[in-house]
């Protein structure tokens, strides 16, 4: 095993639960994964600039659902 990165603890599952312990794998040791991209402007209007590039990128990648992080954190 090679760490290639230490990161900060992050909440994942609900911003207002206790941090869990968490490991980061390489994509393609994981069936399913998230991908969390950062943009100035409206998020959903990069929505389908995002997916081509993930299928250009890694034609087996699918970008299924995409979410705020609004959303995420009040549980809509």
């Amino acid at each position: 095993m090679q760490i290639v990165a230490c990161v900060r603890d992050a909440a994942y599952s609900l911003v207002r639960e206790p941090i869990r312990p968490t490991v980061y794998v390489p994509f393609m040791e994981r069936s399913d994964g998230a991908l969390i991209v950062r943009t100035a402007g409206d998020p959903r209007a990069l929505a389908p600039t995002l997916r081509r590039s993930v299928t250009e990128a890694r034609s087996e990648f699918r970008v299924r659902n995409i979410a705020l992080q609004s959303a995420l954190v009040s549980g809509r």
